[in-house]
């Protein structure tokens, strides 16, 4: 059923018959051309057909190489994807707990001043209270001074709180006196341990005012003082986080790029695979 052998047998038919017309001595020659020139066809038909194959085998092994490769270079794609992942989550935890501490921070520097100014405040109006309570004694001591000066009279009526003479002693109508003194030729100093006088008294209150402004003025400077160093630390921890926040944003922006160009890879990897 070959047409190229049923192509022979007719050539040998039309040979043999032109052949016993014109009387030559070898019909056969013609027709051991066309095989020879057919199997000269076979074998290079042959030859082209192996050399398709073995192509084709090395094509094979090459794309089922590739296929292999591609696939690793996607597992490792994805691989690497997952892990930049989980790493821009991790910092976007560390970003979001960085913002928060500053704004607590923040927060809290504005109720420290607030808390500042209000004990400055009452400070302020403590000592101006204290100061005029001061000038006021001051006042009323020199005004008691300069009375019993113009008066005549001795200081010491005020400064003790008793008289300086002893009085004598309530009788009764009808009653005998009590005992009375060996003798009442000498002034009566009254009994030890007396009180203090209105002036002494005054001084001692303006001593104790000043004494709490001077407390007050040191108290004041060391509120200053903590107040200063609580601010400087704060500011030190909100620049410090500031500056953490800022590299992990940074590590983000760069590990984001990264994922895309390791997704682009993974797509190119993938298409090459799915190509015939």
């Amino acid at each position: 059923g070959n047409p190229r052998i049923l192509a022979v047998v007719a050539r040998i038919a039309t040979l043999s018959q032109k052949t016993q017309k014109k009387k030559k001595s070898d019909p056969f020659q013609a027709v051991i051309d066309e095989v020879n020139d057919m199997i000269t066809d076979l074998t290079d038909e042959e030859t082209a057909d192996h050399a398709e194959k073995v192509q084709c085998e090395t094509d094979q092994k090459s794309n089922t190489q590739s296929a292999k490769t591609d696939s690793k270079s996607i597992d490792a794609n994805t691989a690497e994807i997952d892990r930049l992942n989980a790493k821009i989550e991790k910092a976007e935890e560390g970003i979001a707990s960085n913002k928060q501490q500053i704004d607590d921070l923040e927060q809290a520097k504005v109720e420290a001043t607030d808390q500042r100014e209000k004990e400055a405040k009452d400070y302020a109006q403590a000592k101006l209270d204290d100061q005029g309570a001061i000038d006021l004694l001051e006042t009323s001591m020199q005004v008691l001074k300069d009375f019993y000066s113009e008066k005549g009279l001795s200081l010491g009526l005020v400064q003790k709180g008793r008289s300086a003479h002893k009085q004598e002693p309530f009788v009764a109508a009808g009653e005998a006196p009590e005992e009375a003194p060996a003798t009442w030729d000498s002034e009566y100093g009254g009994a030890s341990g007396e009180t203090a006088g209105i002036i002494g008294l005054m001084e001692e209150i303006k001593t104790d005012l000043e004494t709490d402004i001077t407390n007050s003025d040191a108290a004041e400077t060391g509120a200053i003082s903590t107040y200063d160093t609580l601010m400087s630390d704060m500011e030190a921890s909100i620049d410090g986080l500031k500056t953490a926040t800022g590299t992990l944003e940074g590590e983000v922006a760069a590990d984001e790029k990264t994922v895309g160009d390791e997704e682009g890879r993974s797509e190119e990897h993938t298409s090459e695979l799915q190509s015939p």
